[in-house]
């Protein structure tokens, strides 16, 4: 089994370019605003390092949450990063002050669906969700891909990126969607899609997540 695993995640390295980090951060109660002050100065420090999809907070479905998506052209490329950020003093200066504010970390690494790419002149305003699906252990990689496709094209969705979890703790059956509406009643929302959509995708689920949030005003998204 081990085996096989390891095969699927090459093949999956080999088919999908850049390398994505989901890493999602709890704040302690009542430190929203506190993150948000100190985390401006530090995040600018920080893409000096490397880019970013996006930064965001999360409103509904996980309070008190921090969001970023990073991107690294890989594993190698991405532990070079990390070191040269030890090296920073700046970025320590910054950074080591907002620890306090968290009550918890968890990250995953992630890649594109062949047939996914990110949006780079995304449209300022609006809302922003994160989604999780979870798949069945009996749905297959393709089936997975195509049915979350399907589902984005049925229910006429901007997905502004979508993913399949590589690393961490539900690899190869977690995927992951940004999507983006013009205001949360809009048919853009993933959660008011029809009920066609969401009954034929929930044949492969068994779990689905999501996640109202507001972007960092410096998130490179915008910019």
């Amino acid at each position: 089994m081990f085996q096989s695993f390891v095969r699927r995640l090459s093949t999956s390295a080999r088919c999908f370019d850049k390398l994505y980090e989901l890493r999602i951060y709890s704040l302690k109660p009542g430190n929203i605003k506190a993150a948000m002050e100190s985390s401006a100065p530090a995040m600018e420090t920080r893409f000096k390092h490397s880019p970013a999809f996006g930064y965001f907070f999360s409103e509904i479905g996980g309070l008190g949450e921090a969001i970023h998506v990073w991107e690294y052209e890989s594993y190698a490329k991405r532990a070079a990063i990390r070191k040269a950020l030890a090296g920073d003093a700046d970025w320590i200066a910054q950074a080591t002050p907002m620890l306090k504010l968290f009550e918890k970390q968890d990250n995953l690494t992630m890649r594109l669906f062949p047939w996914s790419k990110v949006q780079e002149d995304v449209k300022p305003g609006g809302v922003y969700f994160l989604y999780s699906f979870t798949f069945s252990p009996s749905t297959s990689e393709s089936t997975l891909s195509q049915a979350l496709k399907e589902f984005i094209k049925d229910a006429d969705l901007n997905a502004l990126g979508v993913w399949k979890e590589e690393l961490g703790k539900n690899p190869l059956r977690n995927a992951y969607a940004v999507f983006q509406a013009d205001e949360f009643d809009s048919k853009k929302n993933p959660a008011l899609a029809s009920s066609a959509a969401w009954s034929a995708l929930s044949k492969y689920t068994s779990d689905i997540h999501g996640r109202l949030l507001t972007p960092a005003p410096w998130s490179p998204l915008w910019k």
